[in-house]
């Protein structure tokens, strides 16, 4: 799924005599949408009663690789990790920092564990406790730039990877929500390092 995010043409991925229809990558590679009938395109070996479709989806949610982003058919998911590869410059930060100075997390060896950014947004999506999050709708999200939307905060959430440290922007008003947003991410993120075999007292 990643690899076919980041190539021109991805023929070879595909099982013998399949086309995939261009808005099925387009949307993966720009939005990190997919549905599952895009791994009916792949070359995918399945074994039946033994390791199957649904198995390996649960495992995707198990490992914070993916989310539900809808959960009636079509059923759609979201893997932030084949989002586009792009850092905000200073200039496009400049337009949440004018509102709002972020929170900083840091990080005990001084730089965010790989892939620990990518399953703490996806953790925190799969919450059902309040604070709730969803994705905003109306930004670009990029895979070290994400932004979450929540009802239970009034507010949105920006997430940002500086690969030393992890900055968070709040776009609600002031006050004690910026505790519980900081706390909803210290509750998810020992769950985000054991499944990827990192210290959980990582941050």
């Amino acid at each position: 799924l990643i690899r076919m995010s980041f190539i021109d043409y991805p023929e070879e991925l595909l099982a013998k005599g399949f086309i995939l229809p261009p808005d099925m990558q387009r949307k993966l590679r720009r939005e990190g949408i997919f549905s599952e009938e895009l791994l009916h395109y792949l070359s995918l070996e399945f074994i039946p009663n033994l390791f199957t479709k649904d198995h390996l989806m649960e495992l995707l949610q198990y490992l914070f690789i993916i989310t539900p982003v809808r959960e009636t058919a079509p059923f759609l998911y979201f893997i932030p990790s084949a989002l586009p590869t792009h850092y905000l410059s200073e200039e496009e930060k400049k337009e949440f920092s004018q509102s709002c100075e972020p929170l900083l997390l840091c990080f005990k060896h001084k730089v965010i564990p790989q892939g620990i950014f990518a399953a703490l947004v996806v953790a925190l999506m799969k919450r059902s406790t309040s604070p709730r999050f969803t994705l905003h709708e109306s930004i670009q999200q990029l895979r070290y730039s994400v932004h979450l939307d929540s009802d239970d905060l009034d507010g949105s959430v920006g997430l940002m990877d500086c690969h030393n440290w992890l900055e968070i922007y709040y776009t609600g008003l002031p006050g004690s929500r910026c505790k519980i947003i900081l706390q909803a991410i210290r509750e998810v993120l020992p769950s985000c390092a054991s499944v990827l075999h990192y210290d959980e007292s990582v941050a």
